[in-house]
């Protein structure tokens, strides 16, 4: 036997380079997994900012990092629900079993939610008479003067459904 390597011995040591992650093929994709992390981040943090502009999400929703920079929450939202009947407008509160649709379009106003929720509400009974034609729904966020620290109410959303 000779101390020099033979022709079969060199491919499987280049099999083997290969196998654990070289540039000559085989795993090399796992040197990107490092960058997985960051780019997720990346994504989710974007996708926050735009749902935050033009949904109304809540900055302290998401995945984002808007809860550094703002006191508008959840606990900072209120909502402001008047069924529509024959000219008659009357403010409704939401009943306990309305109140995870009530959290869930408080931190995403979206149309559809409000919509869903509103048409849940339009069905509570009211001292007035007549089917009800619309349903407006208002979410408030609370803001505050920077000057005094002075809470200011200020509609958010606001939405009219018709039901008929």
């Amino acid at each position: 036997m000779t101390d020099e390597p033979s022709a079969g011995s060199g491919r499987r040591s280049d099999r083997r380079l290969a196998a654990d992650g070289s540039a000559n093929g085989g795993r090399g994709w796992q040197r990107w997994l490092h960058f997985l992390p960051p780019l997720l981040l990346v994504v989710v943090a974007a996708n926050q900012l735009v749902l935050t502009r033009s949904s109304g999400l809540s900055p302290w929703s998401g995945g984002g990092f808007g809860m550094f920079s703002t006191t508008d929450a959840g606990a900072t939202r209120h909502l402001h629900a008047f069924v529509i009947r024959s000219g008659l407008e009357r403010e409704v509160a939401v009943p306990a079993g309305l109140k995870d649709a009530e959290r869930r379009a408080l931190t995403l106003p979206s149309d559809a939610r409000l919509t869903a929720l509103g048409r849940q509400l339009a069905e509570l009974p009211t001292p007035d008479h007549g089917p009800a034609s619309a349903v407006r729904v208002q979410v408030w966020r609370t803001e505050f003067d920077p000057i005094g620290l002075t809470p200011i109410a200020r509609i958010h959303r606001a939405l009219q459904i018709p039901l008929q």
